[in-house]
């Protein structure tokens, strides 16, 4: 067997492993420059919605950019050309989802910006399967300081899709929104957002998706999200039953 590629540290791969080690995230070996280019590559998609897509994605299969044709091979080439590319993008956001284990990871798409940049394209992405993935990644990046925008978001989404996959990762996403809010959020931000959750509109729609549905998937996320915000409404009412004690000792 060759193996040729199995380098050991040397003074010739020093300067090499220097470069490496200063593009790489954290203490992973994951590059900061490829998730750069990938959340991008989402943000150029959407710049140019129902054309063919003008982005970096490039060594990701036979994608071409997008050249004059006939007007009648213009709909076909771009169709074509859009779907290549989002596959492409699609298999990023994998990639990302699988990355975003590490920590240092995690932190990175935050603290760059990159998580927040995501999150805002995400009601404007027709693909379903990226709108999935996205939320997936917001999932498991997700801290107390995101939650009034990843609420906005996921509110929009849960009003507008009908995708059983997209509308299980919104539910999951509620549901870490509702773990998360025992971390340190104030008690008026958590009464907000509880609030947002209980108006009318949601409760009636969530009603008709619980009464139509017939997929698993959707309706396991949903029970677990109703279970979680169950939990928060019952710890709520029981601090406030613990304050009003205290205030009725105090005054006797």
């Amino acid at each position: 067997m060759d193996d040729s590629f199995n380098a050991q540290s040397s003074e010739e791969t020093a300067e090499l492993e220097k470069v490496l080690l200063a593009d790489a995230i954290g203490g992973t070996m994951y590059s900061r420059q490829w998730v750069l280019r990938a959340v991008m590559t989402l943000v150029s998609q959407n710049s140019v919605r129902g054309d063919p897509i003008v982005s970096d994605v490039e060594d990701e299969g036979n994608c071409h950019s997008h050249t004059t044709a006939p007007e009648d091979e213009n709909v076909e080439s771009g169709e074509n050309s859009k779907e290549c590319n989002n596959d492409a993008l699609l298999d990023k956001l994998y990639s990302l989802v699988d990355m975003s284990v590490e920590e240092d990871v995690r932190t990175f798409l935050v603290e760059t910006g990159c998580l927040q940049l995501i999150l805002s394209q995400i009601p404007s992405v027709e693909d379903e399967r990226l709108v999935e993935l996205a939320l997936c990644l917001v999932n498991k990046c997700l801290n107390s300081e995101l939650l009034n925008i990843t609420l906005e978001v996921s509110e929009q989404v849960f009003y507008s899709s009908v995708s059983p996959g997209v509308l299980s990762a919104t539910f999951a996403l509620l549901k870490n929104v509702c773990e998360n809010l025992e971390n340190g959020v104030s008690v008026e931000d958590t009464e907000a957002i509880v609030g947002r959750l209980m108006v009318s509109d949601f409760v009636t729609r969530l009603s008709v998706l619980l009464a139509a549905s017939s997929n698993n998937d959707l309706l396991e996320a949903a029970a677990k999200f109703l279970f979680t915000l169950f939990e928060l409404l019952v710890a709520d009412m029981e601090d406030h039953r613990y304050s009003m004690q205290v205030l009725y000792v105090s005054a006797a």
